[in-house]
């Protein structure tokens, strides 16, 4: 990880020991002068130094998805997850890409593992209502040979999970029976599984090729089944007004919009972090808050847009679709939030100001004769230059 190959300059920076000491404190701090890598930089150094979960928001995906990248330069993926919105409008009668499902799946899951990390997520993707995290953890299946597990139980659960049965499998959440053998593709794993029976007892399991559809040498011991989506049919409310369309078809295109009328309890995901266990950086804090309004007032023109075409008990209210800014205040708690940004903004609460002794890199483009004049200039100045290269061959 490049976070500890510099680690040992940042303890000694006066700044980044600052950086620890506010943490927790009664004031909220704005850290300023900070361009998106040194935001990144920021998140990674407090999530070693506090050993809590950091849940670096952003003011839409795009920003999200580029301070990842980052994270997953300095502390690696298995420290550093991205939460992606489903990409879909409120309302609207489609569900997001299985991609997406099992990338969001993959980040749900990683909370259960009990590991801190930072996670980079959107502000949409922070107050978007879900279904609690007990919900899903009730779903997540663990297969080993030996194991007793109906068939028929077995591809009744994947139904009901969300998976899509087909006749073979060749993409993430689908499932497939031939008698007393069923293939399985789901994350975490991201390899499809193929388990053979013995009545109801499994009794062998190996990874396959969906391209070949052939067994690949080697048992399998352990294999994690995650739900296709983030609630179960078995989840829904027995007094849900969609509780007959649920039992007649099943899983439908756009039923994420519809979670206020299927389950009893929703949270944000937010909630699925002890509020002791996390600290939550917000990037840009005006322009998060500009995006929120912006949504606030997408999800309610929509809202009376359909109230034209369905009744309200058949539409889920807005607040059933995304929290607000009552939720967004109540996360900005100052003992479990910081602020970093790149201007120095006026916060709708008192706070103290940091000017971060941070500068960007100037822009090389290509040319190696800047990138050298640079790395002179730097040496004369006593700084310590790590340059990062995709191979050996660029090092050199």
């Amino acid at each position: 990880m490049l976070y500890e190959v510099i680690r040992p300059n940042l303890n000694a920076s006066p700044f980044f020991q600052k950086l620890y000491q506010i943490v927790g404190t009664e004031q909220h701090f704005q850290i300023h002068h900070l361009n998106l890598s040194a935001r990144a930089l920021v998140a990674a150094h407090l999530w070693k130094e506090t050993g809590k979960n950091i849940l670096l928001i952003s003011q839409d995906d795009i920003m999200a998805e580029d301070l990842w990248d980052d994270l997953c330069t300095l502390i690696g993926q298995e420290n550093s997850l991205y939460l992606p919105d489903y990409e879909v409008l409120p309302y609207e009668e489609r569900s997001p890409h299985y991609s997406i499902r099992a990338t969001r799946m993959m980040c749900i899951h990683h909370i259960l593992q009990g590991s801190p990390s930072v996670y980079s997520i959107s502000i949409r993707s922070l107050l978007r209502m879900l279904p609690p995290l007990e919900n899903i953890v009730r779903h997540i299946k663990e297969l080993r040979p030996q194991m007793e597990y109906s068939p028929d139980k077995l591809m009744q659960d994947l139904v009901w999970m969300g998976f899509d049965v087909q006749y073979q499998v060749t993409k993430v959440f689908q499932a497939a029976r031939r008698g007393g053998i069923i293939d399985i593709f789901s994350p975490p794993q991201l390899k499809p599984i193929r388990i053979e029976f013995f009545g109801d007892e499994i009794v062998s399991m190996r990874y396959f090729s969906t391209n070949t559809q052939l067994s690949i040498p080697g048992e399998v011991e352990s294999y994690t089944i995650l739900p296709s989506r983030e609630f179960s049919l078995d989840d829904v409310s027995p007094h849900s007004i969609l509780l007959p369309q649920i039992k007649n078809t099943g899983f439908y295109e756009g039923i994420e919009n519809q979670y206020s009328l299927l389950l009893d309890n929703l949270s944000t995901f937010a909630d699925y972090f002890d509020a002791q266990n996390r600290l939550i950086l917000f990037c840009n804090f005006p322009y998060i808050q500009e995006e929120l309004n912006r949504i606030t007032e997408q999800v309610h023109l929509e809202y009376h847009r359909q109230l034209r075409y369905t009744t309200r008990a058949k539409l889920s209210p807005p607040e059933g679709i995304m929290a607000g800014e009552e939720k967004l205040m109540e996360l900005c708690q100052p003992q479990t939030t910081l602020f970093l940004s790149q201007s120095e903004f006026i916060l709708p609460f008192t706070t103290v100001n940091i000017k971060a002794p941070i500068e960007p890199q100037p822009s090389f483009n290509g040319n190696l004769s800047l990138l050298s004049s640079s790395l002179n200039q730097m040496e004369k100045e006593h700084f310590r230059a790590i340059l990062l290269c995709d191979n050996l061959s660029q090092s050199k």
